[in-house]
Formats: structure tokens, sequence, C-alpha cells
């Protein structure tokens, strides 16, 4: 690659990202309890709406095929390799065998789960991993906002995500809003605003995203 061109698409990146990092602090996930009562009036006045189609692959020979050999799944070793054919991901098992769980074509994204059942999403193009996991993704209405989960092994974490220059941004972490970390049924009532239940504490809370 020419090196002027280079440096140059090296400037775009540094540009964008700092404005992405900064659009996501602009925005805040508030939440606040209502009763029970509050709660099932909200979900019987809810209007439906379609969720985005997910295209995935749950075969994993399908997905070994899908992927022309660039994706390799045995008693041994999990491995992906690049477009050049150079490992950009391995794990060779120290206990149990990986499961793989399911490939998505369209987010060119592996799930699988190790022997502890620790979720991981790694991407086909670069090897990174990504902190959740597609078939949890709940959308706003509008679809710039969406629920997503993850669970690292030890603990899940429920966290919304708002699109940002085309890429999507974690708008709350692990320890903000503790109530998101036991979500039980989740809604969303319109493009700023959802509602859910908690796993344990049989607690109903309404949420918000809004701008600084």
């Amino acid at each position: 690659m020419n090196k002027v061109l280079f440096f140059f698409l090296i400037t775009i990146v540094f540009q964008i990202l700092p404005a992405t990092r900064l659009q996501a602090t602009e925005f805040i996930v508030e939440t606040k309890e209502i009763t029970e009562q509050k709660f099932n009036e909200m979900v019987t006045n809810l209007k439906p709406y379609e969720q985005p189609e997910l295209v995935r692959i749950t075969d994993v020979d399908e997905a070994i095929k899908a992927l022309n050999g660039r994706f390799i799944f045995n008693d041994e070793r999990f491995e992906i390799l690049s477009t050049q054919g150079d490992p950009i991901y391995t794990h060779v098992y120290q206990e149990e065998p990986d499961t793989f769980v399911a490939y998505y074509p369209e987010d060119n994204l592996i799930y699988k789960k190790d022997w502890m059942e620790s979720d991981y999403v790694i991407s086909t193009v670069t090897g990174e991993f990504l902190g959740e996991v597609p078939s949890g993704r709940n959308y706003s209405p509008g679809y710039q906002y969406r629920m997503s989960a993850f669970y690292n092994g030890q603990e899940a974490e429920w966290f919304i995500q708002k699109k940002v220059s085309g890429h999507w941004v974690k708008l709350n972490g692990h320890s903000d809003n503790y109530q998101l970390h036991t979500v039980r049924d989740f809604y969303w009532v319109d493009e700023h605003r959802f509602f859910f239940s908690q796993h344990y504490f049989e607690k109903y809370y309404l949420g918000t995203v809004t701008k600084k």
C-alpha cells in the first residue's frame, strides 16, 4: 500500500474513534422501580414490532463448510484462520473441549462455550472477542438501541447499546445500573424507554436512555 495513503487512512480512523467514544458518553441510562401491576399493564399495552432477522448456523459441519476451511473444530483445538490461511484465533484444549453454539455469517462471528459454560463470541475477520451474544439482542422499535447480554463464566451482564457512526457502543457498564444485572423479561416501549423484571428479587423497573 502507498505510504501516503496508509497514513491518511490511519489518520481518518483515529479521528473517527474518539468521536464515537465522545458521542457514547453523551447518553445516560437510568432506571426506577415500578410496581408489578404497572409492569403488567405496560406488557398488555405494548405495540408489537418485528425484531431484525438474525441469520445463524448451528450445525458445526455447515459452519465449517460455509467458512471454506477457515474454521477448524476437533477434539484437540478450536481454530479460526484468516483468508490467507494464517491462524487468527487458536484454543488448544487444556480441559474439556469447547462447545460450538453458532456461526453468524452476516456478523462474521462464531459463538462457542468453554467447559465452564463461559460465552466466547469471536470475529472470523480479526479473531477478536466480542462481549455480547447476537442471539440475545433485543432491539428498540427504531433499531437505534438494543439490549444485549454476555456471560463471562462467573456472572452475567446485560447492557444497552446505541448505534453511533455505524458502530454499536455500550452505554452502561457492569458497575452501572446494578438493576440490569439480573434481567428476566425485557421490553422496549419506544426508542428511549424500556422496562424489565429481575431474576431472584421479583422487582420491576422502568428505564430511560437520555442525552446528558
